[in-house]
């Protein structure tokens, strides 16, 4: 909200100004009462020579102080902003257009919980690997329609995602070929080179004409990535009603969908693309994405926009609200002598001066968030170098936490400084411990071993992992899944062993040669484990109450006239007698 010419954040806090009335007729109620009391107990005449040395005024300015205070303090809590600059921000990425089955074989539980479900978790998964790209979204049966244009808005496109269903589509049945078709032309003509398709679907094409329509997407430079949702044994398709299993019209026989894998394979090797079945974790998504798209595409301009940044100006009202406060407590009620004055000019000329460097950046953000909090913070919105700082500073103070550790091992493998994480998570190791910390330790040490290629120390990891928590699924999927691996490698390795010792000697050096060249690039661990992230904030300890011991005051006594004139008299003449030391004594507020 902008009020003359005054940006505020937090605008909403305004309304606490409301408060200040109530408060300020409570300081009136105060200051009348008091009077009342006093009354009660001599005229209104004597308070000059019963208390000569008290000032009402004073009182009543220190209450306008503390007002002030007040309204200064929230103002500051909104945020004002004054002044601003315009930033340009470019998008640059790559058109993406997902395809998604809808045809009724998705609803089988030959995978865990069914296939329309672990396509979903697919998806979801893709969403939080976009790096600025525009996604679409078409669903397809026996027709197809756009689900969801290309966006750059994900929190809408999950919302179209949740909402997918078979019961929708107005045909049964699976047609690639339209599927396909009405991808194609979701994308602008312009730049369609950094166009990708992502296919996910259980394989059958009922039509047979999914690979033509892969070939003309081929032509138009568009690349197919197919992702296989499917059991490898027959599975019964579950009824639209959800009352048992969909019957043969003719036999009454219950109606079994195969997964068709090598349908996927030809439809995304005829456009130059990739495929990759679907498993528990994120691997396949982050093969397709990472390596084939963001790596094999060349991204695009997408849009340019502007963006306001407010000059924050907070320290202001924060400032004179501190002023304020300190003069209250530098204003006495009662009358002092010229060192109270003197303290006072003091005060406001310290208050005055220019500040030092250390105290400008203070006034700048005085209530600046820890570096754990701000390197949480930052590795959320994905800006995982500024986190890495900021976890950095936090070290200092916290050299042997082992969740502090865990977060920078994350932060190094979302940059891929995948030697830097593997230190990390060692010394997490080292610090002792067989706790949930420990497990996770393990399990992400695998991961980053796995992306360096070491197999065998990633297998390691992995049952270390398991020891600790024998129920971890995730752990237990990439352990199989590295095992089956590291054997690949080894049955090619051999193979290619064999093959040349049946090479002449020239060839075979030459194929050695080449093989030296040659950089062999690991694949993507199935779902990283996000580590210990949460913050460990301080726990705030409240005194425990206490009870306070409450003191009858005394009666008070209503004098006369007369009597408060002798009892004056009295005093005035006794005072030449006797002599006592003179001192100051300063009254506690009693409003």
């Amino acid at each position: 909200m902008t009020l003359l010419g005054v940006n505020f954040a937090h605008w909403f806090l305004l309304a606490a100004l409301a408060l200040l009335p109530v408060l300020a007729a409570f300081y009136v109620y105060a200051f009348r009462k008091k009077d009342q009391l006093m009354e009660r107990f001599a005229p209104r005449a004597l308070f000059a020579r019963l208390m000569p040395e008290v000032s009402r005024p004073r009182q009543r300015l220190k209450a306008v102080f503390v007002l002030l205070a007040i309204a200064c303090a929230i103002v500051a809590m909104a945020r004002p902003r004054y002044g601003y600059e315009w930033e340009e921000i470019k998008r640059k990425g790559v058109d993406i257009v997902v395809v998604l089955d809808l045809s009724t074989s998705m609803l089988a539980e030959d995978v865990d919980p069914s296939r329309l479900e672990r396509a979903k978790r697919e998806l979801d998964d893709l969403l939080g690997m976009l790096e600025g790209d525009r996604l679409g979204l078409v669903a397809f049966a026996g027709t197809a329609f756009v689900q969801c244009p290309l966006t750059v808005d994900y929190r809408a496109y999950r919302l179209f995602l949740g909402s997918l269903h078979p019961t929708m589509m107005p045909a049964q049945g699976t047609d690639l070929g339209v599927a396909i078709s009405t991808a194609i032309q979701t994308f602008d003509e312009e730049k369609l080179s950094s166009k990708a398709i992502i296919l996910i679907s259980d394989g059958e094409d009922n039509e047979g004409e999914g690979l033509l329509a892969a070939e003309r997407a081929n032509e138009l430079g568009i690349k197919i990535f197919a992702i296989g949702v499917g059991g490898e044994a027959p599975a019964p398709v579950p009824s639209l009603d959800g009352r048992g299993h969909k019957r043969d019209r003719t036999t009454g026989e219950v109606v079994l969908t195969e997964f068709d894998e090598e349908g996927l394979k030809r439809v995304a090797l005829a456009t130059g693309g990739g495929y990759e079945r679907s498993t528990t974790g994120d691997m396949d998504l982050q093969a397709i994405y990472r390596q084939d798209i963001k790596q094999g595409m060349e991204a695009y301009e997408i849009a340019t926009s502007r963006s306001q940044n407010w000059t924050e100006r907070y320290q202001w009202p924060l400032g004179l609200a501190l002023l304020l406060l300190v003069l209250d407590s530098l204003l006495p009620e009662v009358r002092r002598r010229r060192s109270t004055a003197l303290l006072l000019v003091a005060a406001l000329g310290l208050a005055a001066a220019p500040p030092s460097p250390a105290a400008a950046d203070w006034w700048r953000n005085p209530f600046s968030p820890s570096p754990l909090r701000q390197g949480t913070q930052a590795f959320e919105d994905g800006e995982y170098a500024e986190a890495l700082t900021h976890f950095a500073k936090a070290q200092l103070d916290r050299p042997d936490d082992r969740k502090l550790q865990s977060n920078i091992g994350d932060t190094h493998y979302r940059l891929e400084d995948y030697e830097a994480a593997e230190q990390a998570y060692g010394r997490v190791l080292s610090l002792g411990g067989d706790d949930d910390v420990a497990q996770r330790a393990y399990y992400n040490l695998g991961n980053t071993l796995y992306q360096q290629g070491r197999l065998e120390e990633a297998i390691d990891a992995y049952e270390d992992a398991l020891v600790l928590d024998p129920d971890d699924e995730d752990a237990r999927h990439n352990l199989e899944f590295v095992k089956r691996e590291l054997e690949k490698r080894q049955d090619e390795c051999q193979r290619k062993q064999e093959q040349q010792q049946q090479q002449p000697p020239q060839q075979k050096q030459e194929q050695e040669e080449t093989q030296q060249e040659q950089q062999e690039q690991p694949a993507e661990p199935s779902e990283e484990q996000q580590g210990s992230e949460e913050e460990m904030a301080d726990v705030d300890l409240q005194p425990q109450d206490q009870g306070e011991e409450t003191l009858e005051a005394p009666p008070v006594v209503q004098l006369t006239d007369e009597e408060a004139e002798r009892l004056l008299d009295a005093l005035e003449e006794r005072e030449p007698d006797i002599q006592r030391p003179r001192r100051d004594r300063s009254k506690d507020k009693d409003w």
